[in-house]
């Protein structure tokens, strides 16, 4: 602001037209007391209408009250309508020069803001694909790991794989040398037995003679044994306990011959039974066998359950040896283990 108008006293601003009295130093807008002169001669020789009266009529009648009144309405009138022109042509001025303004605005922020979106999406794409970059290698790296640790791992396995293998053919060796020892011992067990017989079946009394029971048994075969060839008969206790069932004779012959005698004779009779040899009461078979290792009578079990199912005919013992033949045209098999049963077909 620069003063008041005298016309209109309203403020004067720096961006309205305005003229100064060179008497009376008084401020005006230019359009309140119609100045429209710009030659700088003009400005400086400009009077104002109170300064203009008072020179002309030689005394300064401006405090008239009719004079006063006219020119106070004159003043207002001006006033008024400059205000209005002004405050039309300031507002369509400051309404442009917002716009304008605006305009400037929206392209300096949109130029901006392009500018920072692509600062930010390069600045992203540098940072993520550093981070991508950076999260490959590190996975390529443990990747890299595994694959040594699985190479490792495998070469291990490998290695353990070998070391079981020779263990598993250790172990068959042993197994392999196990059975042939069991089998040896069993055949030791078995020769042992060569000169046994075992009689089952037979009623036991407590006077009981188990050697005059044999002898009875050899007279019943037709078979002249004596006392002499009997190296001992006694009873024995069985694997598995039978309620009602008599303790087995087990019959130890000076030789095979007298053993192979008597099961011969016994063979031509069909067998014994309790009536044969004179002990009363209710009749019961009685049967005389060659006397078997535990494994035997298994193995001899098992022949038999086999040769049933393959429809084998024959089934027999002969010196403490398994036999079996499928008729009468076929030939023997030897059962001597179990791995022999394979060979009934």
């Amino acid at each position: 602001m620069v003063g008041t108008c005298e016309a209109c006293k309203e403020h004067i601003s720096v961006t309205v037209k305005r003229i100064k009295c060179n008497l009376c130093s008084c401020m005006y807008h230019s359009d309140c007391v119609g100045f429209t002169g710009d030659s700088t001669q003009a400005r400086t020789q400009w009077k104002c209408p109170n300064c203009v009266a008072a020179a002309r009529k030689g005394g300064d009648n401006s405090n008239t009250p009719v004079r006063v009144d006219k020119l106070n309405k004159i003043q207002r009138s001006v006033c008024d309508d400059s205000d209005d022109a002004l405050s039309k042509r300031d507002v369509t001025k400051e309404l442009t020069d917002n716009s304008k303004l605006l305009c400037r605005f929206e392209n300096i922020l949109d130029s901006k803001l392009k500018t920072i979106k692509f600062e930010i999406v390069e600045e992203l794409k540098t940072t993520i694909f550093a981070e991508i970059k950076s999260e490959i290698a590190s996975l390529s790296s443990e990747f890299s790991q595994l694959q040594a640790s699985y190479s490792q791992l495998q070469i291990e396995n490998d290695h353990l794989k070998n070391d079981l293998r020779v263990l598993q053919e250790r172990i068959d060796a042993s197994d392999d040398q196990v059975s042939d020892l069991r089998a040896q011992f069993g055949r030791q067990q078995q020769q042992a037995r060569i000169n046994n017989l075992e009689i089952v079946g037979l009623p036991q009394t407590s006077s009981e003679s188990p050697v005059d029971l044999v002898l009875k048994i050899a007279r019943h075969a037709g078979v002249e044994l004596k006392q002499g060839d009997i190296e001992f008969a006694h009873r024995v206790q069985p694997q598995k306990t039978i309620t009602g069932r008599p303790k087995p004779i087990v019959v130890k012959m000076k030789n095979r011959l007298c053993k192979d005698n008597l099961l011969s004779g016994l063979k031509r009779k069909k067998g014994v039974c309790t009536k044969d040899i004179g002990i009363e009461g209710t009749e019961k078979k009685i049967f005389v066998n060659e006397h078997l290792t535990p494994e035997n009578k298994q193995l001899l079990k098992a022949t038999k359950t086999l040769a049933q199912q393959k429809a084998y005919k024959y089934v027999w013992v002969r010196n403490c040896n398994i036999f079996l033949r499928k008729n009468e045209e076929s030939p023997a098999l030897n059962i001597r283990l179990e791995k022999d049963l394979s060979k009934i077909k």
